[in-house]
């Protein structure tokens, strides 16, 4: 079983390798970085690739049935529901605009 990440930077990682792998191939141009709401189930990751959260769950889902339980917060893409792990949406906003405006 995987450790859950205790922060958003890796969380948001995980999410990278996810979409890199069972992604839209051109995700990160389907991103808007200035309206980048992660609480905003259209203006989320999963939102603006797939137009909704939940749409972008049901595609990943089945793309990789690997992905059960707790796997949105997982990958950045919600907050978590455990005890003791504090990251919140505007944490999770923060690190994909980091990952989304760093240069290559």
């Amino acid at each position: 079983m995987q450790t859950h990440p205790q922060n958003a930077a890796d969380a948001v990682r995980n999410a990278v390798e996810l979409l890199n792998e069972f992604g839209p191939e051109d995700w990160r141009n389907e991103i808007d970085v200035h309206v980048l709401r992660m609480e905003d189930v259209y203006g989320c990751v999963l939102g603006q690739i797939y137009g909704s959260f939940y749409i972008g769950m049901d595609v990943l889902m089945e793309s990789n049935s690997s992905l059960t339980g707790q796997w949105p917060s997982f990958y950045g893409f919600d907050t978590p529901c455990d005890a003791g792990i504090n990251i919140e949406f505007g944490d999770l906003t923060a690190a994909w605009k980091a990952e989304l405006t760093q240069t290559a």
